[in-house]
């Protein structure tokens, strides 16, 4: 199971990254391909409280996080910390 961390969802989410290129296309590997793939709830949180947070960034867009990806992604499932 390859867990994305909150610092890929950013940096492939702001076009100013200096490693937004690498961190989408790693993104739309794993949503394209085979391996097992999760966002870990906790970074959920923390991506939509960064980029939103206006003090952070100076144009916060949290609105336009999920477009990225488009329609390459047919399932979610989301990991209760609780359920193994």
């Amino acid at each position: 199971m390859i867990a994305i961390d909150t610092n890929i969802l950013v940096y492939a989410h702001r076009e100013d990254s200096e490693w937004h290129g690498s961190a989408c296309q790693r993104l739309v590997e794993l949503a394209e391909g085979r391996a097992a793939w999760a966002i870990p709830w906790p970074c959920i949180h923390e991506f939509l409280a960064i980029v939103a947070h206006p003090k952070i960034f100076a144009a916060a867009h949290a609105s336009r996080g999920g477009a990225r990806l488009g329609g390459r992604v047919d399932r979610v499932a989301i990991a209760h910390p609780a359920r193994r």
